[in-house]
């Protein structure tokens, strides 16, 4: 079961998502700038993850094995790394394809 919703379910909703992102994106080049746009929709991210998290944190909590003070510390240090990293790429590439449609839609 896991597999059809890694595979299926989550692809799908990705396109969606993207989808209907895309349609709102170019509607509002139009209305406001690219930099506001891109804060309102972190900020729709934000906390959408933040409902998110107890949840995923609850079904998590049975499989997850006890982990040494060690192992926390060297797995919240790649955690914040990558968290820096994808970041930065993902702000990035978000404001540049925003600027883009306000360019555009000019």
């Amino acid at each position: 079961m896991k597999r059809i919703i890694y595979q299926i379910l989550f692809p799908l909703t990705t396109a969606l998502i993207w989808g209907i992102s895309f349609v709102a994106q170019s509607e509002s080049a139009e209305h406001i700038g690219a930099f506001t746009f891109s804060a309102a929709r972190c900020f729709m991210a934000f906390l959408a993850l933040l409902l998110l998290f107890p949840l995923l944190r609850r079904f998590n909590q049975s499989t997850q094995p006890e982990l040494t003070a060690a192992e926390k510390k060297a797995q919240r240090k790649g955690l914040i790394w990558g968290g820096f990293c994808c970041g930065t790429a993902l702000a990035l590439a978000c404001n540049l394809q925003q600027l883009g449609m306000v360019a555009g839609a000019s």
